[in-house]
């Protein structure tokens, strides 16, 4: 399950928009709201665009992409 809180944050503070991030990992902004929610899950294409591109630590990224709540 995807910590969409943490995302959130960290999309920020790297600056970017959420149109500028899910154009940069290659989705649309609605499949980066449901993925941000838990609806659908990420590729994992997807995730590794997105800890390249916000510069997450391996553990920052398994907080954000695999969380357990």
């Amino acid at each position: 399950m995807t910590d969409g809180a943490l995302l959130d944050y960290h999309i920020k503070r790297n600056g970017y928009s959420f149109t500028e991030f899910a154009q940069a990992i290659g989705i649309s902004v609605e499949a980066l709201r449901l993925k941000r929610n838990g609806t659908t899950e990420f590729k994992t294409t997807e995730i590794a665009a997105a800890v390249d591109l916000l510069k997450l630590k391996p553990k920052e990224a398994m907080q954000i992409f695999f969380s357990i709540k």
